[in-house]
């Protein structure tokens, strides 16, 4: 009782050190900026002397399975400091809630012995991957793995032993002997791992939480990287084959001139990228074609009211505002749609924008003239040509945008650097 009395502390102090440490290796890992500052020391002793946590948390050995030296890494990964976190936690809860078993529990001192032998085989392992094969020592998991062994040899210790047999001075008493009872019981001992299982779920809840939101800034980092870049989106642009875009006499154009590239706009007057593009193309991108930019506009409403490529009405007044914009085509001409256009998506919110009466006033026409024409045939026909087009060109989505037959990386539509880039010339590579 008395090796009880003093090794469960102990056990609990060197589970417990073992995850503050495992933590601390986690978030260096994982790139957070709040290391412990003596986590930190440690780290930079390392450093110091050639080697150095990061040198070991770089490395592909860092996560398991480890990281793959050729072809992509698709697979689902787990930081190994993570796993030595769950590791001493288990072992932490375990000790706290059931302790020492007594002789006639002892075989749930098993899952501590089982646990421990599995840890401190590990631990011999990675310390041979840091001699031999990264050729690099962490001093912060160089901690963990002494923790670790140390620890090993307390829960060996604590193995249960045969208690003496006490000194029946009664040796004439009569009846059954007292019931032997076993400690920890079946509940007691489910209990505990259940509550163990619990906290290693919440804590690895969080760091996969964590685990995202790094990747994600990572992520973030690199497309504002290559949003910025003047040479990865046109070389994107120039690696894309040239698609037979179909243009046809009366589509809505903004004529560039004779040596001006081609631009074909796939859109929908409902959506609030389109009219971002919109703005961004008439304020920055279409100035910056030296040789101009001829702007074609194509239907394509994200509605399933008119396109049967669409589940839902993502859009509601989609439908109706993409055959009032080609109706005052057909009417009033190309100078007309262009105008109501840029009303519709300036004034994107205004309901005023679905109103016959709004457009027609717009346009100057008749509402009577313009009502029979949204709703004939053929303006139904012509949006359905667009989308029909647009689908078969693999438009999921607007707004969809073809440069000289190419289509336009979706990331380049809001990066300035593309447009500048293959502005100059005012076409693309192998363009026409």
């Amino acid at each position: 009782m008395r090796r009880s009395t003093l090794l469960i502390p102990v056990a609990v102090l060197l589970a417990f050190s073992g995850a503050i440490v495992c933590s601390a290796l986690l978030a260096r890992h994982l790139g957070a900026n709040n290391t412990p500052a003596w986590a930190a020391a440690l780290c930079a002793a390392g450093a110091d002397s050639g080697g150095g946590c990061d040198a070991v948390l770089t490395s592909r050995w860092a996560s398991l399975p480890p990281t793959r030296t050729v072809g992509p890494n698709w697979r689902v990964q787990f930081p190994v400091a993570g796993l030595g976190l769950t590791y001493f936690t288990f072992l932490l809860i375990w000790f706290i809630g059931v302790g020492r078993p007594d002789f006639n529990g002892r075989r749930w001192h098993l899952l501590p012995i089982v646990v421990g032998t599995v840890g401190l085989a590990t631990s011999i392992a990675y310390v041979a991957v840091m001699a031999w094969v990264i050729r690099a020592w962490c001093p912060l998991c160089l901690s963990a793995h002494v923790v670790n062994g140390l620890l090993f040899v307390v829960v060996l210790l604590l193995r249960p032993l045969r208690p003496r047999a006490p000194v029946d001075r009664d040796v004439h008493r009569e009846g059954p002997p007292p019931p032997i009872h076993a400690y920890p019981t079946f509940r007691h001992a489910t209990v505990t791992i259940a509550l163990a299982v619990a906290a290693i779920g919440l804590m690895n809840q969080s760091s996969t939480t964590d685990r995202w939101k790094d990747q994600s800034r990572r992520l973030e980092q690199m497309l504002v990287e290559i949003r910025d870049d003047s040479t990865a989106l046109p070389a994107m642009l120039a690696a894309d084959s040239a698609h037979d875009v179909v243009i046809r006499p009366d589509d809505p154009i903004r004529d560039g001139g004779p040596n001006a590239a081609t631009l074909v706009i796939w859109s929908d007057f409902q959506c609030s990228k389109c009219r971002a593009f919109a703005d961004a193309l008439r304020d920055r991108y279409r100035p910056a074609f030296e040789n101009g930019l001829t702007v074609v506009f194509k239907h394509y409403p994200l509605s399933s009211e008119c396109n049967a490529f669409v589940e839902r009405a993502i859009h509601p007044q989609a439908c109706a505002r993409g055959r009032l914009a080609d109706a005052v085509r057909s009417l009033a001409g190309n100078a007309a749609f262009w105008t109501v256009h840029d009303a519709m998506f300036a004034n994107q919110e205004d309901p005023g924008m679905s109103s016959v009466e709004s457009i027609a006033a717009l346009a100057g026409i008749t509402p009577e003239a313009l009502a029979a024409k949204m709703q004939s045939d053929d303006m139904a026909d012509r949006i359905r040509a667009d989308i029909e087009q647009g689908h078969a060109l693999g438009i999921s989505g607007t707004p969809a945008v073809f440069l000289n037959g190419r289509r336009v990386p979706t990331l380049a539509l809001v990066s300035d650097a593309f447009w500048q880039s293959v502005g100059r010339g005012g076409r693309t590579p192998d363009g026409d």
